[in-house]
């Protein structure tokens, strides 16, 4: 079983990332030729509105702050608008709003029991069901799982992104964002909702390779839980890999 880390751990490790993002672009700002740097010192690399496309992907789940369902995994394509609220010599700052048309969440579902000594299949479910993850029971034999992936649809309405040396190509940036996602039926398990409310944050790189196109690269912790208006609330904590294209004008 995958180990499960607390909030504070969780915490300091993206703190830890963006640190380190930080001193890349600060180390890629001062390696620059010498013509280069004067040159991106005078141009600001941002837009005032901003459109993009985005792919995200998550290979597990697990216990990181307030969801408890593990082995989740999640598939996410969708688009987002920026419109930018402020620019200083270090930082400028958006409001962001994003979509999510096509979501795949992926739940384990009991498939049977299998000997571990031998291999040999001692008991096959004839209806798998999605389950809480539990690899080491009924004592000498052991839980074996297929995945079966859900479709939902996300909106996020609520975000903000700060991006840092707008005068520079390569800019570490800070992010966040709220909304819900309603999806074919409940998720992470039966008799819970199939309407669900999220909030992610996190952050990374965005590198523009001309003034108003850029590519971003990032990590965000991501939540998933139905507030407790299903029967149970297991919830679900996922790491977001997500690369984006951007333009604006």
């Amino acid at each position: 079983m995958t180990a499960r880390i607390d909030v504070s751990i969780a915490t300091r490790f993206v703190f830890c990332c963006l640190f380190f993002l930080t001193a890349v672009a600060a180390a890629h700002a001062q390696g620059g030729g010498p013509g280069s740097k004067a040159a991106e010192s005078q141009e600001l690399f941002s837009s005032l509105n901003t459109w993009s496309a985005f792919a995200e992907y998550s290979p597990n789940s697990q216990h990181m702050f307030l969801g408890y369902s593990e082995q989740r995994r999640l598939v996410t394509f969708g688009g987002e608008y920026a419109r930018r609220l402020s620019v200083k010599s270090w930082v400028t700052t958006f409001y962001v709003a994003q979509v999510r048309p096509v979501m795949l969440e992926g739940d384990p579902t009991l498939a049977g029991i299998r000997d571990p000594a031998t291999g040999q299949v001692v008991f096959r479910d004839p209806h798998p069901s999605r389950v809480e993850f539990a690899p080491l029971q009924n004592f000498s034999f052991q839980n074996f799982y297929n995945r079966q992936w859900t479709y939902a649809a996300g909106l996020n309405p609520l975000g903000f992104k700060a991006n840092f040396l707008p005068h520079r190509r390569l800019q570490p940036f800070v992010a966040g964002g709220a909304g819900f996602l309603v999806s074919a039926r409940d998720v992470p398990i039966d008799n819970t909702s199939n309407f669900n409310f999220s909030f992610e944050f996190g952050g990374g790189l965005e590198w523009y390779y001309i003034a108003r196109r850029s590519l971003r690269f990032d990590y965000r912790l991501h939540h998933i839980s139905n507030a407790f208006i299903g029967a149970s609330n297991p919830g679900i904590d996922s790491g977001l890999w997500q690369i984006t294209y951007s333009f604006g004008k």
